[in-house]
């Protein structure tokens, strides 16, 4: 596959932006071959990836402006609260330090392989940087502000790095490569503000199939896979896992579940399925219940 970079050089009539990202690519052009063509291979390779310009950055205002038809105030980068910058090929974070007062901001659907640049955003509230290809949780030491990270659909293998941001109220890692739920549930211990996880499709959870068939035999979302259970015992103080709500009764069925005394021959007396007939039991909300259930997750956190 030939490099970005060759075929920007060919060009012959390359825009400023065009010039840095190429001098981005030229270092590390090998290393991220293999990422850029499986970009490709999902329909990236159509259109070229791109910087943070500072046009790109007033566009969005401008857009961000009409959308909440906001028409006499003048928003500038150093008073924007609220910036969305999805969908746009970003290969990388870049020219944000000007939106120092900036509470949310959305980077999903990009391009984007490592988490930088982004330390001067201190009042930063809420981060979603979902569908990426970021492979490592870096650079937010500075945010200790920040109390929604979405890390959605990206590459990463552990959850870490996360020490500063202590006011994290929802994290969300579903769809990733983590295959050590106790590493990170030891981990997640620390963060008393923790309220809402999303850990859901991680190489760990291997039982979803199991409960999708009492899922469906009760037709209700009324199961946690046995996977994540050791993230109901430990993590005390959440109250949403993959944006489903956890009850005390839940706790106390996982928790004499865990002290159940085996026969002879290490057999439970409660077989698996059994086990997953008695969760079914403990929840009845209906799927149509939960498809809009973020934004009440966010309010009841609030409250």
């Amino acid at each position: 596959m030939a490099s970005i970079a060759a075929r920007f050089l060919q060009t012959g009539n390359l825009k400023q932006e065009e010039k840095k990202l190429i001098e981005f690519i030229k270092p590390v052009d090998e290393t991220i071959k293999e990422k850029l063509h499986g970009m490709a291979n999902n329909g990236f390779g159509a259109t070229k990836p791109c910087l943070i310009t500072i046009e790109l950055i007033k566009e969005a205002i401008n857009e961000y402006k009409q959308e909440n038809q906001i028409y006499s105030q003048e928003i500038t980068q150093t008073n924007c609260v609220e910036l969305a910058l999805s969908f746009r090929k970003i290969l990388q974070i870049s020219n944000l330090e000007n939106l120092i007062n900036i509470q949310t901001l959305r980077l999903d659907n990009n391009m984007i392989m490592k988490i930088e640049n982004l330390s001067s955003l201190k009042s930063i509230k809420w981060l979603d940087l979902s569908f990426n290809y970021i492979s490592e949780i870096e650079g937010l030491d500075g945010l200790e502000n920040l109390t929604d990270l979405s890390l959605y659909s990206n590459q990463i293998t552990e959850v870490k790095n996360l020490d500063k941001n202590r006011k994290l109220n929802v994290l969300s890692v579903g769809r990733n490569r983590i295959a050590d739920v106790k590493v990170m549930v030891t981990y997640l211990r620390r963060f008393g503000n923790l309220q809402a996880l999303c850990v859901h499709m991680n190489t760990f959870c291997k039982d979803d199939d199991s409960v999708q068939k009492i899922l469906e035999q009760n037709q209700k979302q009324t199961a946690f896979p046995g996977s994540y259970d050791v993230i109901i015992e430990n993590l005390q103080r959440l109250k949403y896992l993959d944006w489903k709500p956890i009850d005390a009764e839940y706790r106390k069925q996982i928790r004499n579940y865990q002290n159940t005394p085996k026969e002879e021959g290490g057999k439970e007396e409660m077989s698996e399925e059994k086990m997953l007939e008695e969760r079914a039991k403990l929840h009845n909300a209906d799927l149509d219940e939960i498809i809009d259930f973020f934004p009440r997750v966010l309010k009841n956190i609030k409250e």
